[in-house]
């Protein structure tokens, strides 16, 4: 009876290990697929209809905007959005053409990792269009 015991406690402290190796190693799959996730590109495709050139920057609320790259007139670039921008809440994009005193904005916009936002400044260079992109 004591060896039966003996062996029961054994088996059932066996599978608890079991469970806990097997929990430990989901959360750490699990842990990576997030950090795959936060880690995908943002993108804005930035189509400039005008007649300037065009310095797109990206300004989340309550912080400083940041360059995120030119567009020649007449071209169409994609652009990247830093890492530290994506999950941010709503952030603004804004072009400021050459030897201009405009600087068209979309207004608030939200983007997170692995968005595709299509921007177009128009040939009046006055209002930037945001639509969501194709992934």
């Amino acid at each position: 009876m004591a060896r039966q015991m003996r062996l029961c406690f054994s088996l059932r402290a066996a599978v608890l290990a079991a469970m806990l190796a097997s929990t430990a190693c989901a959360h750490l799959y699990g842990n990576k697929e997030e950090e795959n996730e936060a880690d995908e590109d943002a993108i804005v495709v930035f189509d400039n209809q005008s007649l300037d050139q065009a310095t797109v920057f990206i300004v989340p609320q309550g912080l400083n905007a940041q360059r995120i790259g030119t567009v020649m007139a007449g071209r169409t670039d994609t652009l990247v959005v830093p890492r530290e921008f994506r999950n941010k809440g709503t952030v603004n994009i804004v072009a400021r053409l050459l030897a201009r005193s405009r600087a068209p904005s979309s207004g608030p916009v939200s983007i997170r990792p692995g968005d595709a936002l299509e921007v177009r400044l128009g040939v009046d260079d006055r209002i930037l269009t945001v639509l969501p992109g194709r992934p």
